[in-house]
């Protein structure tokens, strides 16, 4: 295990997780799993077309040879798809949870604190 692999899958990680929910507040639904395993699927389906195309001298991972263990590189793909990204998918969300609800707080406290004359827009007219 080098330094970059680290970084690059361990730090980054940190660090979008720490900038997509304490730093800009992106909510993140269920319904965003649906997109996330979406993007995992087409990235396992690059890695097998990348295998099979001339081009490829080496695999992108050595765990997803596919030429060479495709059987291997099956199975890890499949432990991949359908336990270690749902875990992932669903820590992230679990982690996002009290920014929703703060959110929601925030938001059921600006409905509420309406003037009940109507909305006030840059001009101070009451629409």
């Amino acid at each position: 295990m080098t330094y970059f692999m680290v970084f690059e899958h361990g730090i980054l990680a940190f660090i979008v997780l720490i900038d997509g929910n304490i730093i800009s507040r992106i909510p993140l639904r269920l319904k965003h799993g649906l997109s996330y395993q979406a993007y995992n699927f087409t990235y396992l389906t690059w890695t097998v077309l990348f295998a099979l195309s001339t081009a490829s001298k080496s695999p992108i991972y050595d765990v997803l040879d596919w030429n060479n263990d495709p059987s291997g590189a099956a199975t890890v793909a499949s432990i991949v798809l359908l336990v270690i990204c749902p875990l992932i998918f669903v820590f992230c969300w679990w982690f996002s949870l009290p920014r929703r609800r703060l959110y929601q707080e925030r938001k059921d406290f600006m409905s509420t604190s309406n003037d009940d004359t109507g909305y006030h827009d840059s001009n101070g007219t009451t629409s």
